[in-house]
């Protein structure tokens, strides 16, 4: 088990289980002070996206297991050009 880094921005490349994931990219978002209290794992491709909500934040790598998701991380965010990704305020 790998330890999944919050709030940064990777991309998936490789998706034993879900093979149509492959090149999209992926956040987990940490909601334990928010509404949820838990984590969302956010992929998204060309305007289409996907969460996978986790009940906690400890859970994360157990699901990101799960998931069989390779994922390459950014050392820094790409450009949204880049990304298509859309932060909402």
């Amino acid at each position: 088990m790998t330890s999944t880094p919050f709030a940064r921005v990777g991309r998936i490349v490789s998706a034993p289980r879900d093979p149509a994931k492959v090149g999209f990219y992926i956040e987990v978002v940490d909601d334990s002070a928010g509404s949820t209290g838990g984590a969302y794992i956010l992929t998204w491709l060309n305007g289409v996206g996907f969460d996978d909500w986790v009940e906690s934040a400890a859970l994360v790598d157990a699901a990101m297991d799960e998931l069989s998701y390779a994922v390459e991380w950014f050392e820094t965010l790409p450009p949204d050009s880049i990304t298509g990704r859309h932060r909402h305020a």
